[in-house]
């Protein structure tokens, strides 16, 4: 039978209960166990801070910020998301945390340059398609390092191995 989460506010501390334990949760994102040991925060593989407790004999991941929302702002309500209004993925203090939609938090990552769609686009992107005459270049330049030939041309280091590979 799968117990409701149940929250009690302390000031700047809350108390969440989850997977049958109580876990204590600080305004500035700092996690405690039931008997009071601080639990280290570890990134995921996308850079969000996550709790690895034991509960029941296994270890489960709770992300940070969805622990500080919960605990101070409420369940999370549906089809909403935890956003970081500053954009720092490691920031979980509740200032810097809201339930959003989807879109909202999209629209986050691109007013503050986190969105996946910024990421290196045009020549500093390993899959450009190198025209003509960096292609020209690089071969010209063939025998210097490929790093040094890459920042030289303002192209990624991939793309001028796979241009030399090709020549041969």
């Amino acid at each position: 039978m799968i117990q409701p989460r149940r929250v009690i506010r302390i000031n700047r501390l809350s108390l969440v209960w989850r997977f049958g334990r109580t876990l204590r949760v600080c305004t500035d994102g700092s996690v405690y166990n039931w008997n009071w040991r601080r639990l280290c925060q570890t990134p995921n593989t996308h850079g969000y801070l996550r709790v690895r407790p034991y509960i029941r004999g296994k270890q489960r991941d709770i992300p940070v910020h969805g622990l500080v929302l919960e605990a101070f702002v409420g369940p999370k309500p549906k089809g909403k998301e935890a956003r970081h209004l500053n954009g720092d993925k490691t920031d979980n203090r509740i200032e810097n945390l809201k339930w959003g939609t989807r879109s909202e938090n999209s629209r986050d990552q691109i007013r503050h340059g986190t969105a996946k769609c910024l990421r290196q686009y045009g020549v500093a992107n390993h899959n450009y398609k190198i025209t003509p005459e960096i292609r020209s270049r690089i071969i010209g330049m063939r025998g210097s390092p490929q790093r040094q030939i890459a920042r030289s041309i303002g192209v990624s280091q991939a793309s001028v191995n796979r241009v030399l590979r090709k020549v041969g």
